[in-house]
């Protein structure tokens, strides 16, 4: 994936249908559940989030109304 000149994320992420996909395959084909997915995920990002920006305060997480809203959690 292109890395953006800014930092290391790249400018290119999978598609909404492509995620849904690797998720779906996750879920049925590693046995595990949707929310512990999600969860997964949550920490993932939490951890990157302190790492790029450590210290700050306060820190303000939005969710969606749906599974998604577990990344909250």
């Amino acid at each position: 994936m292109p890395q953006h000149a800014g930092g290391s994320l790249p400018d290119a992420l999978f598609s909404a249908d492509s995620v849904r996909r690797i998720d779906q395959y996750v879920i049925e084909q590693q046995g595990i559940d949707g929310f512990e997915l999600m969860q997964s995920a949550a920490r993932a990002a939490f951890r990157r989030l302190v790492v790029r920006w450590p210290g700050v305060e306060p820190l303000l997480v939005l969710c969606a109304l749906a599974i998604t809203a577990a990344m909250g959690i």
